[in-house]
């Protein structure tokens, strides 16, 4: 008799080819200005070692009326986009915090101590977001990065005019998206996520 399993059912899989229903709306490759909510959100690889972890957010776009977005032509699109917790990418994952409302008392903890991440915390933030859309070479499916960050009631004309002026990943407007105007001066040089 052979100890190789016959048969096996994975826990949580749903026999669907995708989980993601487009509703007909798939946006072409490209990048967005898309107001999001955040209606999920799950930690990834955060006890193993390496620098892969990340949450991954599941985001709903929404029409922001009156505003420079794509989120009329998209609205209810269902997408998933990573957020990195590595030491190289703390500036921008605190870019993205501040920006969504992230309650503060949870990121300037004071004395070195490093920010909590709390899901639940997360889940229900709104914001804007400059996202890429490609295809996955590999799957075939489409691939959501997020490139910039803004508050709902920041200036968007002037962030979509950055965003698309210097190109997604840098953008250059510092009047209107300044990392460093979001994170605390030096907290970027002593990472407060872990290195392993």
């Amino acid at each position: 008799m052979s100890d190789q399993l016959e048969e096996f059912s994975p826990e949580g899989w749903t026999g669907k080819a995708s989980t993601m229903d487009y509703d007909g709306k798939v946006p072409a490759k490209g990048t967005y200005i898309f107001p999001v909510a955040v209606r999920g959100a799950e930690f990834v690889n955060v006890n193993k070692s390496g620098k892969t972890a990340f949450i991954s957010l599941k985001l709903n776009v929404f029409k922001l009326e009156g505003k420079p977005t794509d989120g009329d032509q998209f609205d209810g699109l269902p997408i998933d986009v990573p957020v990195w917790l590595s030491p190289k990418s703390e500036m921008y994952t605190m870019w993205f915090l501040r920006k969504f409302g992230y309650k503060e008392e949870l990121l300037s903890r004071g004395d070195g101590n490093p920010p909590v991440l709390r899901l639940s915390e997360i889940v229900g933030l709104k914001g804007v977001m400059a996202i890429e859309i490609n295809e996955n070479e590999n799957t075939g499916f489409l691939q959501f990065n997020a490139k910039a960050y803004a508050r709902l009631t920041d200036d968007l004309a002037k962030f979509h005019a950055a965003v698309f002026k210097g190109g997604a990943g840098n953008v250059t407007d510092e009047s209107t998206i300044d990392i460093h105007d979001d994170v605390e001066p030096g907290s970027h040089e002593e990472s407060p996520f872990p290195e392993d």
